[in-house]
């Protein structure tokens, strides 16, 4: 993965999550069964999150707030979603039907998926709330200009594109401004900051937004998961806490603190810096992840750098280790890549130029 000759520079950088071990005793205890075993282990009934702000709707059509969309996950669900391979496969819809000039989708939905207001979901429903973020969010009226879903029969509905593409499943399983599905009632009462209620079929429901404190949900009792294996955002989801809260937790040292003392059990957007320390914790598990990437550009329009050999030459003689080590202090906060993708994304990842 790392290597110190690249035709362009690319750095993936962390994430960093930290979260409150498990062997923390203010987080669980032990009990013996009635053989005395102690194997068993009775948790804590509500996970208590930090997160960097405070979103400003869970209405996932009018955001690209990603605090927001983290937490409407939880509420709402898709017809498609992504699995470990970043691959889109059914959520809410069982199965799709392609035209063969691919300007036609025609999905059969999951029977008996329930809102959490106890209505069922139906086909009325989905081509409501797709049409109302095909016209509402700036990403579908790029992607899939003019797209129109209509309800065909109960359990079908059909999506009728102007020109065909080959990633509209991946455009409707991604999570950025991602198309959930509510109820056809709540979406015509939506105005320009989007619904006033959050009402999906998710395994949370929303229980109460105290303004500049936290959001609460709460788990939902009547949620029908899938049965298959559990891969990325895909599969079987098990809910383990009745109450969930996000805290909106501006201040990072605030963050660590509560985390350190055990206020919070995950806490998001931890500053590289505190790794270390948090990582030597007995009581904290960091967890990192791929976030991003960190890209130097050259000025190619004017001057000595719109030659490329120029161009060439400065890149070969940049020690990426050193830069990267002085940016970052710690080896496992990053990775260098000769592609501009996330190298997990295996549909679009790839090494070429690598030995460039």
């Amino acid at each position: 993965m790392k290597s110190k000759k690249f035709s362009q520079l690319f750095i993936l950088f962390a994430t960093i999550i930290a979260l409150v071990a498990c062997g923390n005793d203010a987080n669980e205890t032990e009990n013996s069964n009635d053989e005395g075993n102690a194997d068993s282990k009775e948790y804590k009934s509500e996970i208590n999150i930090a997160i960097t702000a405070q979103p400003p709707t869970l209405d996932p059509a009018v955001t690209v707030s990603q605090v927001a969309l983290d937490i409407a996950s939880n509420i709402f669900e898709t017809l498609y979603t992504l699995d470990e391979n970043y691959e889109p496969v059914p959520m809410l819809a069982e199965s799709v039907d392609i035209s063969d000039d691919g300007k036609t989708y025609t999905f059969k939905l999951r029977e008996g998926v329930k809102f959490h207001n106890g209505e069922e979901m139906t086909s009325e429903d989905v081509a409501a709330s797709m049409n109302y973020w095909a016209i509402t969010s700036s990403r579908a009226k790029s992607l899939l200009t003019n797209a129109e879903f209509t309800a065909e029969d109960p359990t079908t509905v059909v999506l009728k594109l102007e020109k065909a593409t080959s990633d509209v499943l991946i455009i409707l399983a991604t999570k950025a401004q991602f198309p959930a599905i509510m109820p056809a009632e709540l979406i015509e009462t939506a105005g320009a900051e989007g619904v006033d209620e959050y009402i999906g079929t998710g395994p949370f429901k929303f229980e109460e937004w105290k303004q500049d404190q936290y959001v609460h949900l709460v788990k939902n009792d009547d949620y029908q998961a899938l049965e298959t294996e559990a891969s990325g955002l895909s599969g079987k989801k098990e809910v383990f806490v009745e109450d969930a809260y996000f805290h909106f937790v501006t201040d990072h040292s605030t963050r660590i603190a509560g985390i350190q003392t055990g206020q919070y059990d995950i806490a998001d957007s931890i500053p590289l810096e505190n790794y270390e320390q948090l990582n030597r914790s007995d009581y904290v598990e960091v967890h990192d992840y791929d976030s991003g990437a960190l890209t130097a550009f050259y000025n190619t329009n004017e001057g000595l750098l719109a030659d490329e050999e120029i161009r060439k030459a400065i890149t070969t003689g940049l020690n990426m280790e050193e830069i990267l080590l002085a940016s970052f202090a710690d080896e496992e906060l990053y990775s260098l890549h000769p592609g501009y993708m996330n190298p997990s994304q295996e549909q679009w990842a790839t090494d070429a130029g690598e030995d460039i």
